[in-house]
This record gives C-alpha cells, sequence and structure tokens, in this order.
C-alpha cells in the first residue's frame, strides 16, 4: 500500500493551542501543506485532508529514556467528517531506521466505529489488531496506550480494548497524534506521562512505504 508522509514543521505554540491542552505537542503547524489544512483551534489542532485518501499527517515529541516501557499516551479524537479512509488517533513508537525509513504505530478510531492498532514499516501499512467496541461513543473519544515494558494495553474511554506484547517496538520510540485519510479530525487533551519534552520533526518526509 503506497503511502504518503508529511510530517511537522517547527512552530512556536499560540495560546490557542495551549488551552487545548496539548502537552509535549508545542511544534504545530498552521496553514495548508498538501493535501492537509491545518489548524490550532481553541477546541484543540484542527487536521482536513479532502483529496488524498492515502496521505498520512503526525507530530510526536520525544520522551525522556528513563521512562521508556513505563509511559501512558493519551489523545482525544474526534471525526468531524468523515469518508470510507478517515482514521485518527495515537502515534506510537515512532523511529528513523537506519535505511531512512520510519517505523512505528497508529492507534486509531476509523470512520466504521472500530478501534485498529496498524504498523507502519518499510513494506507499508499492516494491521496489527482491529475490533469494535461498545466504548466508543458519538463525538470525543479518548484513545490510550499503556505501556508495561514491552506489553501495552490499549484503551477507548478507560475501557481495555486490547493487550499485546513482546512486538518490534513496544516500550519505545516517539509518541505523538496522528491522522490518516480524508477527512476533518480535531485532536485535543495529548498527555504523555513522562512528561515529554518538545522535539522538533525533520524538515524534510521520508521516503513513502512501498
Amino acid at each position: 500500500m503506497a503511502v504518503v508522509l508529511a510530517l511537522v514543521a517547527g512552530l512556536v505554540l499560540p495560546a490557542a493551542a495551549q488551552d487545548a491542552r496539548l502537552g509535549p505537542l508545542t511544534d504545530l503547524f498552521e496553514g495548508f501543506t498538501e493535501p492537509w489544512q491545518l489548524t490550532i483551534t481553541p477546541g484543540g489542532y484542527h487536521m482536513e485532508n479532502k483529496a488524498d485518501p492515502a496521505s498520512i499527517r503526525y507530530v510526536w515529541s520525544t520522551s525522556p529514556d528513563s521512562s521508556l516501557g513505563s509511559r501512558t499516551i493519551t489523545a482525544s479524537v474526534e471525526l468531524l467528517q468523515t469518508t470510507s479512509t478517515s482514521n485518527a488517533g495515537v502515534l506510537y513508537a515512532f523511529s528513523e531506521q537506519d535505511d531512512g525509513s520510519t517505523f512505528y504505530y497508529m492507534f486509531m478510531l476509523r470512520s466504521d466505529n472500530r478501534i485498529t492498532l496498524y504498523r507502519r514499516d518499510l513494506d507499508g501499512v499492516e494491521t496489527i489488531t482491529s475490533a469494535t467496541s461498545d466504548a466508543i461513543r458519538p463525538g470525543v473519544n479518548e484513545l490510550t496506550i499503556a505501556e508495561d515494558g514491552d506489553q501495552i494495553t490499549l484503551l477507548v474511554n478507560g475501557e481495555m480494548v486490547a493487550l499485546l506484547g513482546g512486538i518490534e517496538g513496544m516500550g519505545s520510540g516517539r509518541v505523538g497524534i496522528v491522522a490518516w485519510g480524508t477527512g476533518e479530525y480535531l485532536f485535543s487533551d495529548f498527555e504523555d506521562s513522562a512528561g515529554a519534552a518538545p522535539d522538533k520533526a525533520a524538515e524534510e518526509p521520508p521516503p513513502a512505504a512501498k
């Protein structure tokens, strides 16, 4: 599956984003970067993609090394306008590989009211687990990844939906928010229990998955 990737250039966070409680995500881009329209609002970080169902956009921060394997990462996500390709949620275990590619997981709320964990690596995007859940609500949903060493618990609105462990990347990497596909998304209340420090993304995007 070919996926277009876009990284976020550094920008000083205005008061509106602070009001949205975006925690360590203090380097947020505003404006149009094809195909994404990005806006910081009092309600959170607004992402909109009208054109490209394969495009992924994310923002990340770096946790202290001492916290890896013991973090709780949470974000509130709302799918404002959806298509069949709409996904939004938590970016997890993000890392750059020696070959120049990127590796990460996406714990996402989908437009069909499913919760899905995807993994992206050099070979493309793979579904690790996907399920429906009564925990999913209309409107805003809180997605959480809680680490215990190399094991993670996935929660929706405080209710466990999956438990995974011993898989590549678990308990490591950068964390953040991510949107994939055409749609309109709002992110708020991002927290990393480790007290992650802001870290600017690279200016050049990594190569697209094959």
